[in-house]
């Protein structure tokens, strides 16, 4: 199973989805149309800085003979690079881990409308650490939901 960006079937980058959010005006009443991006890519190098308000604590994703499994981690980073070190991650995935198993680390919104923060990669025990992963970052993004409040389209 392979890692595509964006749910795309060639792996190709696509523009951000936008979606247009109706928004009270200066307290008139009168309704108009915000447009907000739906995703913002975030360069691999730029993981560490953008997802440090999020905590270190995310969620690691991956499937196994077709269901996903998820884990609650600790993670740490370094500023300029596209590793990040996961421990708590469990026997179960590392006994399946192979340089192609797909990965992805998410770091969920703390508000019902902000951005999650989605990392996908692949990752490598520590040779000296086996309690430590190593999951290299090919892509990530900002990730807004799409509205569920009955919303009309603009």
């Amino acid at each position: 199973m392979s890692t595509t960006f964006r749910g795309s079937v060639d792996g190709a980058k696509r523009a951000p989805r936008r979606y247009r959010k109706i928004v009270p005006q200066d307290g008139s009443g009168a309704k108009s149309c915000e447009t907000r991006d739906m995703s913002k890519v975030v360069a691999p190098e730029d993981l560490h800085s953008v997802a440090l308000p999020y905590g270190t604590s995310p969620f690691l994703l991956h499937s196994s003979n077709g269901s996903v499994r998820i884990n609650h981690v600790s993670v740490e980073s370094s500023e300029a690079s596209a590793e990040v070190i996961v421990q708590g991650f469990g026997r179960g995935l590392a006994s399946r881990l192979t340089p192609e198993l797909a990965l992805s680390l998410l770091w969920p919104s703390t508000t019902t409308d902000g951005l999650s923060l989605i990392a996908d990669g692949t990752g490598a025990i520590d040779e000296n650490d086996p309690e430590a992963l190593t999951f290299t970052v090919s892509k990530a993004v900002l990730h807004r939901p799409a509205p569920v409040d009955g919303s009309p389209a603009c």
